[in-house]
């Protein structure tokens, strides 16, 4: 038996309507790289023939306010229950009509892009932190939305006190409290003194409009980088997948030298500190100097911000040769074993697939044997047609950017690599 997967594409809020049969083809685009907050969008084209989508021309939807509908693409696999691969908001309408045909495109982009157009508020409180907690800052914004409107639809519920949900990992749920002067922008919170100096992530799952308060959920990957929750090792072959692995149909390998970080400095904004500098001369003397700097960051003390320097140099300082992408489409599940249908199931899941390491094998061209290399997938997207849906998996090391997890087969592995 074969793998089929079936799409669903929901529109609305409390009560959604299917408009799959409408819908002639979509991408999306879900990448949530390290030192950065995820980004996610999908663009929709939906057939208007009937002009039923036309602003003002009296079709089914003519009056819709489309600005506060949410999007919720799903899959079906084997005829299973529906798999949540996408929730966002729309952000753009746009309307191509010759007069004969029409037809309409939806972009939608996640709740966590959306989130970072509030307006800029104040973070101050009294305590001071060990680590930047993003948790915390998701519970800042929580708490000030009865007296502003932020940009999220509610979906007609009203704002209430409990319309974000993050989930943190073991590291991230003591670190509550941030020491930041002045108001600032969400947005820049996370991407200039959260997430880059801590090397973490943080992206949006999914979005439940419930009657009381629409809920956006969120999660952070702290700076250990390995889930804690959700943990599961994907497999991949190019050559002959057995049951449980995905296929492969493309391979693009390159060295990591475009992430190479030998030096970093580090000065934090909080009374007292000093600007703290962590180089690894190796790296320096083989490459040159590759610096990141950093100042008016969140770290307690200049102990914690050397800790953070550290991290990230140790994480990034060397150039190897690995697989940066993978490519395969669904056309390959066909020749499957169905055992493979739960896979493709937490693949698509929007709750379960960002950052899990994935083995990758197969054989490079003119090469006697496969090669296998352990990634950690930090992305995808995804081109879907009537006829089939093409995969391309963005991927980084796993032995750089994952964390040693004991009696695990494929990071609790001593004298493999530098994890163990």
């Amino acid at each position: 038996m074969s793998v089929t997967v079936e799409w669903t594409v929901e529109i609305g809020g409390q009560s959604t309507v299917d408009h799959t049969d409408r819908v002639t083809g979509f991408r999306l685009e879900q990448i949530a790289p390290v030192q950065q907050g995820a980004k996610q969008s999908a663009i929709i084209t939906i057939t208007n023939h009937d002009g039923a989508y036309t602003p003002g021309a009296g079709g089914t939807y003519t009056s819709t306010d489309w600005f506060a509908q949410g999007v919720f693409i799903s899959a079906s696999v084997n005829g299973g229950s529906a798999v949540q691969v996408f929730h966002g908001v729309v952000d753009d309408f746009q309307l191509d009509d010759d007069g004969t045909t029409s037809t309409v495109t939806l972009i939608a982009i996640d709740g966590l892009t959306a989130l970072g157009r509030a307006q800029p508020h104040s973070f101050v409180i009294g305590r001071n932190p060990f680590h930047v907690s993003v948790q915390y800052a998701f519970s800042v914004m929580d708490g000030i939305i009865s007296g502003e409107r932020l940009p999220l639809p509610t979906f007609g519920a009203p704002y209430a006190a409990d319309n974000f949900d993050v989930y943190a990992d073991s590291r991230s749920t003591t670190e509550t409290a941030l020491n930041i002067t002045g108001d600032e922008f969400f947005s820049d919170l996370l991407n200039t003194r959260l997430l880059p100096t801590d090397l973490s992530t943080v992206f949006a799952t999914r979005i439940e409009p419930f009657a009381s308060a629409a809920l956006y959920s969120f999660r952070m990957i702290s700076n250990l980088l390995t889930r804690d929750t959700g943990y599961h090792m994907f497999a991949f072959d190019g050559d002959s997948p057995a049951a449980g692995e995905l296929p492969i149909q493309m391979v693009e390998r390159a060295f990591t030298i475009d992430r190479l970080v030998n030096q970093v400095s580090m000065t934090s904004g909080t009374t007292g500190t000093t600007e703290q500098v962590y180089t690894d001369t190796t790296s320096r003397d083989q490459y040159g100097l590759r610096r990141m700097t950093f100042t008016g960051t969140t770290q307690q003390n200049d102990a914690v911000a050397l800790e953070c320097a550290q991290n990230i140099v140790e994480r990034q300082k060397d150039s190897s040769f690995t697989a940066r992408t993978l490519t395969f489409n669904f056309g390959q599940l066909s020749t499957l074993p169905a055992g493979t249908a739960s896979e493709v199931e937490l693949f698509l899941d929007v709750d379960d697939f960002f950052w899990n390491p994935a083995t990758i094998a197969y054989t490079p061209t003119g090469a006697g044997s496969q090669t296998v290399e352990e990634c950690v997938m930090i992305g995808r997207r995804m081109f879907v047609t009537p006829g089939d849906t093409t995969v391309i998996v963005d991927l980084l090391p796993a032995a750089d950017f994952q964390s040693f997890r004991l009696d695990d087969t494929g990071l609790g592995v001593l004298d493999q690599n530098r994890l163990g």
